[in-house]
């Protein structure tokens, strides 16, 4: 697995656009079985919105498929991606 991080542009469905670090647009597919935090508490895919700060877990085989979401609203930094 390999973390980004970047900004969500888009959301459609399980369909998600963000802007990485590098200010390139990535086009990613949440699988169904992913995990979503809100500021560190559990949360579903239709809490997270447009300009929401995220760190995404990839699939390492497929690095367009979304396995983990971590979305800040409140927070100011994201925790450890190990704790």
């Amino acid at each position: 697995m390999q973390t980004v991080e970047g900004v969500i542009t888009v959301l459609a469905g399980t369909k998600m656009t963000m802007k990485n670090r590098d200010e390139k647009l990535v086009s990613l597919t949440l699988v169904d079985d992913a995990t979503y935090t809100c500021d560190g508490v559990v949360c579903q895919a239709s809490d997270l919105a447009i300009g929401n700060r995220i760190r995404l877990t990839v699939a390492k085989a497929d690095r367009t498929m979304v396995v983990g979401i971590e979305s800040l609203r409140e927070d100011t930094n994201f925790n450890s991606p190990n704790g």
